[in-house]
């Protein structure tokens, strides 16, 4: 038996309208739900003695009823013997089967794709285990977006100010000290009971503060997802009672067992309650999400990175940009706080894309560096990381003057040096080969110069030996027989002339030649397939027209259209001539076990093996005769797409982008970890046959 996803665990309470109201929205609003199971929590308080589920809550029992006959959906009574709120969550937790628990107390109202969207961060961040989604009023004003926690165990609600719920400071997956379980608190079952769950001695607060601190402390990551929205009418457990009562007291009796039982932690890694007051303040100004604190006032969640570059990442437009999201989401995983600074806007769903994967994006335009004067005036980030040398020189002055001391790591994105240096070799008519010697004598003459002429910057450069490679996400599996395959596929972005160079090298040269290789039969219906954004030029255009009865020019795809494109060719070619640096097209192909035909340069840094991997030629006779062996060799061609997608694997993963990365950061001077030492909270410096698709 498979096991079970999901386990809702409804927190009742006396209400019986409202605890209806929100089962009948969990299962309208999770597409999961049909296959979760619902839990009713009940507490000593709720039933009296000799009364039953049905006589206490009509309301609740009918609908369970109504959802068991018409959806057969698995709903359950649990009956905690402790009173209390944290008592009766840990008891439904210890009863749930599922892998995952989201605690939802009555009242609730969950708005559409919340849930999915939840469990989406969980699959993308495998130390996080616990997640909050927004929680607004029923006015649509910010109650929740997780909390900050004081050294004296005061929570902090953040949005709680009055933020309207668009607000861009909580735009963004986000690290928190804690997620209140006033409206919704999603868990991993295992790691919540590994780090012992509620609290059954704490009265009514801070149950979800409590949890969140052993969490963190067994090294997983509490976070905040607002693309995962909720409605909630009534207030946090963990919003601090305003008058002296009963309630009161009850609060400052848990906040005291809170601070006894973390107190080494509380003080060595959590800022006194004005400097978290302080926090909250500038949020709420930060009209744009910036001014929240300096460098020194991380807390315990990992240090500020500031990535800059052209325009945020557009994955299903480029690979760079696939290799850009990778990287941003090693840095979120790895529990850094990452903001992303364009020089240019985007679509507003990139945006969105990236909030969604933890990166804070900032409006383009202006930077700003330093947190307003009335806020320490510090430099808000611990480092910066530029994208593309053109950037680099615009803002390594600008960077260096408001922020002394802060390392700038440098990413090419591409081996630019060598790509410039080659166009001029072609410019001037010399071959590739002869030259090659001196292009990388010039490649290692350039790069030190640039660390020697800016002390403390680590040149993350794209070396043929050290590349920060990433790849497409894996997608479906498609099983493809051989038979079933045909045609050749080259992708790339026409607004990159090396692209267009090769598309007209494909066009005009080796296609004829690999036509007149080919079986007759097999060559009549040979096409190529040009895939690529941009303006492709009109001397390249008039040229595809010409062999257009071979030759289609798809032009832009989506990804959902090009994964099945590459699932119907058999080969990709990439016959570059120029350019430099590792081809995400090719990257791509070898992934989704395609076989592929590329010349030297379209090679570069992929550690591809000839005839193992891939097939190598950089001449056109010999080009077309190896597209020929991959199209006709069956045993060949489960070769190179085996060998091909265990390559990626090996080289270009995820993982395999992580250590370098890492190693960079470290290199600088920054934790690959959360940090451990004592917080500063004032001022002060800154397979064979298969195809995925």
């Amino acid at each position: 038996m498979s096991q079970l996803l999901v386990s809702f665990t409804l927190l009742v309470g006396h209400d019986d309208l409202l605890a209806a109201q929100t089962l009948v929205h969990l299962f309208r609003t999770a597409q999961e739900a049909a296959s979760a199971e619902f839990l009713l929590i009940t507490g000593s308080r709720d039933i009296l003695k000799g009364s039953s589920m049905a006589q206490r809550y009509p309301l609740l029992h009918s609908v369970s009823l109504q959802l068991l006959s018409a959806f057969g959906v698995n709903v359950r009574q649990v009956h905690s013997t402790r009173s209390g709120p944290w008592a009766e969550a840990q008891a439904g937790m210890e009863a749930a089967a599922g892998t995952y628990v989201v605690l939802v107390r009555a009242g609730t109202l969950p708005l559409a794709g919340w849930l999915h969207t939840l469990l989406d961060t969980f699959a993308a961040h495998p130390r996080a285990a616990a997640l909050g989604p927004l929680v607004l009023s029923p006015s649509g004003q910010v109650l929740e977006a997780g909390g900050l926690l004081a050294s004296n165990a005061s929570p902090a609600l953040l949005g709680s100010g009055g933020l309207p719920a668009a607000a861009p400071a909580l735009l963004h997956l986000r690290h928190v000290d804690f997620v209140g379980a006033g409206a919704v608190l999603a868990l991993r079952r295992e790691a919540a009971l590994a780090a012992g769950g509620f609290d059954h001695r704490l009265q009514l607060y801070l149950g979800d503060v409590d949890l969140g601190m052993a969490l963190r402390q067994q090294g997983h990551h509490v976070l905040v997802q607002p693309l995962s929205v909720v409605v909630a009418r009534q207030p946090s457990y963990s919003r601090i009672p305003a008058k002296p009562s009963d309630q009161a007291q009850a609060f400052l009796a848990d906040q005291q067992l809170v601070a006894s039982k973390w107190e080494h932690a509380l003080q060595l890694r959590h800022c006194p309650p004005a400097a978290v007051k302080a926090r909250l303040a500038a949020l709420t100004r930060a009209t744009a999400g910036r001014g929240v604190g300096g460098r020194n006032s991380r807390s315990q969640w990992g240090p500020r990175v500031l990535w800059i570059d052209d325009t945020v990442p557009t994955p299903d437009k480029d690979s760079g940009s696939v290799r850009a999201l990778g990287l941003l989401k090693i840095l979120v995983q790895e529990g850094y706080q990452v903001s992303f600074q364009p020089r240019r806007e985007a679509w507003r769903g990139y945006n969105l894309a990236l909030s969604a994967a933890g990166v804070q994006v900032l409006p383009a335009g202006r930077l700003v560096l330093r947190a307003p004067m009335r806020n320490g005036g510090n430099c808000m980030y611990d480092a910066f990381l530029v994208a593309r040398r053109s950037n680099y020189n615009k803002t390594r002055d600008v960077l260096g003057t408001a922020c002394p001391g802060v390392p700038q790591i440098l990413d090419t994105v591409d081996l630019h040096f060598l790509r410039e240096a080659r166009d001029e070799l072609l410019r001037r008519g010399l071959g590739q080969l002869r030259a090659l010697p001196a292009l990388l004598s010039w490649l290692d003459s350039e790069a030190p110069e640039l660390a020697l002429t800016a002390p403390g910057i680590a040149a993350l450069l794209r070396r043929r030996d050290g590349e920060l490679g990433l790849i497409a996400k894996a997608q479906a599996v498609l099983v493809v027989s051989q038979e079933e395959l045909e045609g050749l596929l080259f992708v790339g972005n026409f607004n990159h002339h090396p692209n267009v160079d090769a598309a007209l090298y494909l066009v005009e040269h080796l296609l004829p030649r690999i036509r007149g290789k080919l079986p007759q039969a097999k060559a009549a219906h040979l096409r190529a397939h040009l895939v690529g954004s941009g303006a492709i030029p009109p001397h390249a255009l008039r040229a595809v027209r010409r062999h257009q009865r071979w030759v289609q020019f798809h032009g832009y795809l989506t990804n959902d259209e090009l994964g099945l494109l590459y699932a119907g060719v058999k080969v990709v070619v990439a016959p570059l001539t120029s350019g430099a640096g590792v081809k995400g097209k090719v990257n791509q192909a070898m992934k989704l076990a395609v076989p592929v035909v590329a010349t030297s340069i379209a090679l570069e840094g992929l550690h591809a093996r000839d005839g193992v991997d891939c097939l190598v030629a950089d001449k056109a006779d010999d080009f077309a005769d190896k597209v020929v062996a991959a199209y006709e060799n069956c045993t060949l061609w489960r070769q190179l797409s085996l060998g091909g997608s265990c390559n990626v694997r090996r080289h270009f993963s995820l993982e395999a982008a992580r250590a370098p990365l890492l190693k960079a950061l470290a290199q600088v001077g920054l934790p690959v970890r959360l940090p451990t030492a004592r917080v500063d909270c004032g001022g002060g410096p800154g397979k064979e046959g298969k195809r995925e698709r």
